[in-house]
């Protein structure tokens, strides 16, 4: 139940991510939740595909996000 934006972001926050890591997961949610495909029968009016560019972005960060974590679990 608790597995939305707001609930990651304190998440990460206490796991000592980066801020502009954090953003740019909370940007990866909000992109998701307006997502036909995702959310589909929504009243969403806004899709807009991601470009290669983004998606390298997007990869990246959540690499490096998931790297913290896994740092910090194994201390």
């Amino acid at each position: 139940k608790k597995y939305n934006s707001t609930e990651i972001q304190k998440f990460l926050y206490n796991m000592c991510v980066e801020n502009d890591i954090r953003i740019q997961i909370k940007n990866l949610f909000d992109r998701r939740n307006i997502n036909p495909i995702s959310h589909p029968g929504g009243v969403q009016d806004y899709y807009k595909p991601i470009s290669k560019a983004e998606y390298n972005d997007y990869k990246e960060k959540v690499g490096n996000c998931i790297k913290i974590i896994i740092s910090k679990q194994q201390r």
